[in-house]
This record gives structure tokens, sequence and C-alpha cells, in this order.
């Protein structure tokens, strides 16, 4: 089954490089041809700590068009916005986000502030303007 659906994947590819050459991606109609988009990458982790609320405000304040995000579930299946499968690389805290419920995961500080915390999804979306370009990385399904 899998073969199948790599032959057909394909058989796309080369249709399209052979009789569509004159194809491109259509530019968004929103952005001038040519325009640069900034896009803050989990939000502006030079200024604030990444994939926070915090973060996220600090690149739409900054004057990004649009942030790059990681979401994966926590153990009570909760969309949580963060990087890495493991809490240990910026947290010291050795446990797996897919392993921990988000009532543990909450509770967790960057840097001893109350504002930078691991962010549920929806907050992230609630708290971005609705022009905001959303480049999101699906860690889990």
């Amino acid at each position: 089954m899998i073969w199948l659906k790599i032959l057909l994947i394909a058989l796309l590819i080369i249709y399209l490089s052979i009789y569509k050459k004159g194809w491109a991606p259509r530019h968004p109609s929103f952005y001038s041809k040519g325009e640069l988009i900034k896009i803050g990458h989990r939000g502006v982790p030079s200024l604030v700590h990444e994939n926070t609320l915090a973060s996220f405000t600090k690149a739409v304040e900054t004057g990004m068009q649009g942030v790059e995000l990681d979401v994966q579930y926590s153990a009570d299946k909760q969309l949580v916005v963060y990087h890495n499968w493991d809490l240990d690389t910026l947290t010291g805290i050795e446990k797996r986000i897919e392993k921990t419920p988000y009532s543990e995961i909450e509770k967790i500080r960057f840097n001893n502030k109350k504002i930078n915390r691991i962010p549920l999804f929806s907050e992230v979306l609630d708290i971005l303007p609705k022009n905001c370009i959303k480049i999101i990385e699906i860690k889990s399904i």
C-alpha cells in the first residue's frame, strides 16, 4: 500500500515537471510581489524566552507579520506550544511533554518569571492578530 502511494506521488511530480512547466505557486494577494515577509521563529527568542505568550506578543510588537511555532500533545491531550520533546533541555526537568499532564506543564516557569510559561496552542491563537501568518510545526499527532 505504501508503495502505491509513493508511486502516485512520483507520477504526480513527473507530470507537474513535464506538462506544467509554466506552473508557479500563487503569491499571497495581501503582500506585494517581492516584498519581504518577516516571520518570528518561535516568537522573538533573542528578546523573550521562545514559544511563550510574551515572545509571540513581542514578535507582533516588533513588526513581525507572522510567527512560527511548534505544537505537541501533553499526556492529557492538551495541545501545547513547545519545541523540544523533553522538558530537560530548557527547564532541567527530566520529563517528556507527551508523558506529562498539562496541569504540571503549566506550572513550569522559565527564568523564574511568572509570564514565561509553556502555553496552550489556543492561548497563542487568542493573542495573535487574525492577519498574523501562522506557521505551525506539528510535533505529535
